[in-house]
């Protein structure tokens, strides 16, 4: 069985795969998922999303001014709603405390709702149009705005002092932050997307040329995923000079988020004319090494014939018990039949005794 041709023709085939995949083209990594499960549909534009360490995902709806509203996806699949009667709310995140952060674009206004969904606190007001939102785990909050010239803002949670960072940012929906607080930004009608390194002041041009990006947001490797209007989203990879297209034909994806199990979650905002077309996706965004995948399915299938093969002796040994027993059970089946005859002879020879002794019993008795 280890010997066998299909063992054989395997085995070269892992050898050739995991040896020349340029050669042969094949990709090393693939993505474990090719299409975006719709989580939540029928809802009314929404914009920003966020996910908490529970796995609870908080999503705004922008609707018309006066009717936005935030609201949550629990993890067993129920929806509640947790503020009505906002002014079109868009940017939102949660801190390490579930303390939720949100912009409300057409007051000006970033508010904050404590963890227990009781207290709303306003953080700061009187800005132009805030939209993206960004943490950095250190007590401040940073803001983009959705307007011409417009700021990168940073806003002290503890004062609530705003400082402005950069000017002139050509409409910014999304903003987002690394691990080593380097912040990184879209520029909606120049179609860039840029970073501006930690302690600098100087932004760099990371991509440029893009269809009108939206939102952009970093994994805990350093990898950048942004949406674009054509209703795309792309990976610019670590280090990466050129962005990997992820999704296509989405429509308008204003809001991302990620988890620690490597899913995406945004929104698509629907058709602008149409409420209610809107809907929350989820994609999973981790892949899959091939090679590792391929060694683990060899390792597997080595054991599953080492696991054949103990079960095919096994199953010998059980033969060769049977027969064995099925000889036994003839040579006893024929033991029996001789003893059996042999009790029939018997028993025929003692009638027949009997029979003779009754006769020779009535000869004696005429005699007499």
């Amino acid at each position: 069985m280890e010997n066998s041709s299909f063992s054989k023709l395997l085995t070269f085939s892992l050898i050739i795969i995991l040896i020349f995949p340029n050669v042969l083209n094949i990709p090393t990594t693939c993505l474990s998922q090719t299409e975006p499960t719709t989580l939540l549909d029928g809802l009314d534009y929404p914009i920003g999303v966020t996910v908490n360490q529970k796995g609870e995902i908080y999503f705004t709806e922008y609707a018309s001014p006066g009717e936005g509203k935030l609201k949550v996806l629990l993890p067993n699949g129920n929806v509640k709603t947790i503020l009505s009667n906002l002014t079109t709310p868009t940017g939102i995140v949660v801190d390490s405390e579930n303390n939720l952060y949100f912009a409300e674009t057409a007051s000006g206004t970033i508010k904050k709702l404590s963890s227990n969904l009781k207290k709303i606190e306003i953080i700061a007001e009187g800005l132009v149009a805030p939209w993206g939102l960004a943490l950095d785990g250190k007590g401040n909050l940073y803001v983009t705005e959705k307007t011409v010239n417009g700021t990168l803002t940073k806003i002290n949670l503890q004062t609530k002092q705003k400082t402005v960072i950069l000017k002139n940012l050509n409409v910014s929906y999304g903003i987002t932050i690394d691990q080593q607080g380097n912040l990184y930004f879209t520029e909606y009608l120049s179609g860039t997307l840029k970073m501006l390194p930690a302690n600098q002041n100087q932004p760099v041009t990371l991509l440029k040329n893009l269809t009108y990006p939206y939102t952009v947001i970093v994994d805990d490797e350093g990898n950048l995923y942004f949406s674009e209007k054509i209703g795309t989203i792309k990976k610019l990879p670590k280090n990466g000079l050129e962005p990997v297209l992820i999704l296509s034909k989405l429509g308008r994806v204003y809001g991302m988020a990620l988890d620690k199990l490597g899913n995406l979650y945004f929104t698509v905002f629907g058709e602008p004319m149409v409420r209610g077309t809107g809907s929350l996706k989820k994609f999973i965004l981790k892949e899959v090494n091939l090679p590792n995948l391929i060694t683990k399915l060899e390792e597997k299938i080595g054991n599953l014939e080492t696991k054949l093969n103990k079960t095919l002796k096994e199953i010998e040994t059980l033969k060769s018990n049977f027969e064995v027993a099925s000889n036994q059970i003839q040579v006893l089946t024929g033991q029996i039949a001789i003893l059996t005859w042999g009790l029939v002879g018997l028993g025929i020879l003692t009638i027949f005794s009997l029979i003779f002794a009754l006769n020779l019993k009535r000869k004696i008795g005429k005699r007499k």
